[in-house]
């Protein structure tokens, strides 16, 4: 036997809810891309130890040369796609260090966000949600 409930009451709730949940996670994950795209900034100016040196004999540092590139990963094109924030630098020739060629090793460009960026964005979600729920 089966009992079904349903008021329209309980129907107005859910369509409030499925609402809010969908602005706080397109809030949210505007957010989220932002604090990458900081996380990421910073990264590329420090110069990351994992990168190999290059011997340059003018001084600039690694990846600099006409300063595009720099220029790009600060101006970073980020696009939220459903559910997702895709991040993207613009430069044609930066999948070379991102991934390396057989003539130079990779200079990871992006990477994964690390654990202390997620814990960032979980806070970023969970106050959004949490203001559109009340």
């Amino acid at each position: 036997m089966e009992i079904s409930i349903a008021s329209i009451k309980t129907k107005t709730i859910t369509a409030k809810l499925r609402r809010a949940t969908k602005i706080a996670i397109k809030k949210s994950m505007n957010q989220v891309g932002k604090e990458y795209k900081t996380f990421t900034i910073k990264r590329f100016r420090s110069q990351p130890a994992e990168w190999p040196p290059k011997k340059r004999p003018d001084g600039k540092p690694i990846l600099v040369d006409t300063g595009r590139l720099r220029k790009d990963v600060v101006h970073l094109d980020m696009r939220l796609i459903g559910n997702t924030v895709k991040v993207a630098v613009k430069t044609p020739y930066a999948k070379f260090h991102q991934y390396g060629t057989s003539r130079m090793p990779k200079r990871t460009i992006l990477i994964p966000p690390t654990k202390m960026i997620l814990n960032k964005m979980k806070a970023i979600m969970k106050k959004e949600l949490t203001r559109r729920l009340q």
